[in-house]
């Protein structure tokens, strides 16, 4: 009788769905304060005041990251290019496929109070007629992670200063050195008028 591990260990899972943005300064204060029993998180997530781009949501216990996931379909592909297996409620909304699409893993999770806290972070109906213009003028901690790669400053190219070449070292002049006359060897002295063996020369 083997008792699956999601019943032994109390391990379950849920999945959040929306179609409005998350209000940029609530999701902040909703990431810095966690969630209880959530042992992982992941997908992707609409902020409100980013239009372009989507964020990629990674949560492992404690490590918490959101970076960008890249363009939404809605304004960079036309909607005849799109997956077939989008769903149709993305083809017809307002902002297209923009949304918020969260699994959920935890022990002794209390999945309605995370969703709760999801919720409230999402923009207002009030916030929501005000449009993506509006929203663009909030302040927004998301926005620097969203900078395209056109919008990112170039990269300062490292100048590697050059070694300066050392000069070879000025050849010292040596005055030639004259070669000293060999003296005779003793003995050997030849006398004007004899020949070496010491006869008169006739």
């Amino acid at each position: 009788n083997h008792v699956p591990e999601t019943l032994e260990y109390n391990i379950s899972s849920f999945v959040f769905r929306a179609q409005r943005p998350f209000h940029p300064r609530r999701l902040d204060k909703l990431l810095a304060n966690g969630f209880d029993g959530v042992l992982r998180s992941k997908g992707v997530v609409w902020i409100a005041g980013i239009h372009e781009s989507s964020f990629m949501w990674n949560q492992a216990g404690d490590a918490m990251g959101i970076e960008d996931g890249g363009a939404w379909l809605h304004g960079s592909e036309d909607p005849s290019n799109w997956p077939s297996d989008t769903p149709q409620e993305y083809r017809s909304a307002p902002y297209g496929d923009r949304r918020q699409e969260l699994v959920f893993i935890g022990k002794n999770l209390k999945a309605a109070k995370v969703r709760k806290h999801l919720n409230q972070a999402l923009v207002t109906d009030a916030e929501f007629e005000m449009g993506s213009e509006v929203w663009a003028k909030w302040s927004n901690p998301f926005r620097s992670a969203a900078l395209s790669d056109k919008e990112k400053p170039a990269a300062k190219s490292e100048v590697v200063p050059r070694r300066k070449k050392k000069k070879p070292a000025a050849k010292s002049e040596v005055a030639p050195r004259r070669r000293k006359k060999k003296k005779p060897a003793a003995g050997s002295a030849v006398v004007e008028g004899t020949s070496p063996a010491g006869s008169k020369m006739c």
